[in-house]
């Protein structure tokens, strides 16, 4: 493709000139996003929908892609003040952590806030009662959320477990959220697992063991953020 950044010309014939624009409007055409909403994803393919796509579509974003924020500090920062009638930035930048993942923050007047969290799923067999396992590592100076369930046995009342988490100074803590279960007969509170945490920590990793749930493999889903 060809963009003519002097179009048109002074220079050249109205003939001439014509071949410049039709050049320059094939450059923006195929630039922006000429191509439909139901083509297969292409390197091609830019942020916006453009001409071709259809009426419906024309200046909608198909998605948003942007390297990641590089200058401004560590974290890095795009800037305050943001400028005359700028209420906030939406961009992407790295967490700044010892395993560093680029994800969406938000910047305004006051704060930056890590929109995106990192997400880590997979699967893991749970067998014991008394002997803590890890689930999965996370970096420092993170906090998150934690979510399982029994891949074995979906039907009862302690196939599902969730909890929370930080790590700070090397050392991760993450508790689980105690059920107090309907029916009758259970009037205490409890868990269907343990994460670890005080003396059953292991530097930055997340540990599990069985308390009412079921033996048998275990779904996972993590996430976490940034501590500010």
């Amino acid at each position: 493709m060809t963009w003519n950044s002097a179009s048109p010309s002074g220079s050249l014939s109205v003939r001439d000139n014509r071949t410049l624009m039709n050049q320059n409007t094939t450059y923006i055409e195929t630039t922006l996003g000429n191509t439909p909403s139901d083509q297969a994803y292409a390197t091609s393919q830019k942020d916006h929908f453009f001409a071709l796509a259809g009426s419906n579509l024309n200046g909608h974003h198909r998605f948003i892609k942007m390297p990641a924020f590089t200058v401004g500090g560590t974290p890095s920062d795009p800037g305050n003040p943001l400028g005359t009638g700028i209420d906030g930035i939406f961009y992407f930048k790295s967490d700044g952590l010892s395993t560093p993942r680029v994800t969406g923050y938000f910047r305004n007047a006051n704060y930056i806030y890590q929109v995106f969290p990192i997400v880590l799923t997979g699967t893991i067999n749970i067998t014991s009662l008394t002997n803590y396992i890890t689930i999965n590592s996370v970096p420092d100076g993170v906090y998150g959320d934690i979510f399982m369930y029994n891949a074995d046995n979906d039907t009862t009342s302690f196939s599902g477990q969730n909890g929370f988490f930080k790590s700070r100074n090397g050392t991760l803590n993450a508790w689980a959220t105690m059920y107090g279960a309907q029916g009758t007969g259970r009037n205490t509170a409890s868990a269907a697992l343990r994460f670890g945490n005080g003396s059953e920590s292991d530097g930055l990793n997340i540990r599990v063991r069985l308390n009412e749930g079921g033996a048998g493999d275990w779904n996972y889903v993590i996430t976490y953020r940034r501590i500010p």
